[in-house]
């Protein structure tokens, strides 16, 4: 029979260990849950995004209420994030990067906008505070 004792439970991950000679080593490593809730609160933020931009270029009302919507589901998504753990100093920045970077992607791809250079250092700066930020 296999089993596992939980050594650690930290802010960055889920390590699983087993004391059976046979499956020593990492059983599994999963992201913390807080990280989810970040994922689904930048998704919510960019299809709000997205329908706000829709609702900038056609003026229907639907899709400005849509996108009400969909910014008060990413702040649920939020406060879940914060209550299963995330500090809110990085997660913010997090949120912001990741928010960041799939806006501009969606602008360009989708909308066709242009992008300056001072934006691509900004996503290159973005991606480093990420970088630095999963550094513990």
């Amino acid at each position: 029979m296999l089993a596992a004792q939980v050594l650690t439970r930290q802010h960055c991950c889920t390590i699983l260990y087993t004391r059976d000679t046979t499956h020593e080593g990492i059983i599994c490593m999963l992201p913390p849950r807080w990280l989810y809730f970040l994922l689904v609160l930048v998704a919510f933020e960019l299809v709000a995004d997205i329908l706000a931009k829709q609702f900038a270029l056609n003026g229907k009302l639907v899709f400005a209420l849509l996108s009400i919507i969909g910014f008060v589901a990413a702040n649920i998504a939020w406060i879940l994030s914060l209550r299963t753990g995330a500090e809110l100093s990085k997660g913010a920045v997090l949120f912001s990067v990741l928010s960041g970077i799939g806006a501009v992607v969606i602008g360009i791809f989708v909308y066709h906008e242009k992008v300056g250079p001072f934006q691509i250092i900004g996503l290159i700066l973005g991606i480093a505070a990420i970088a630095f930020l999963s550094v513990e």
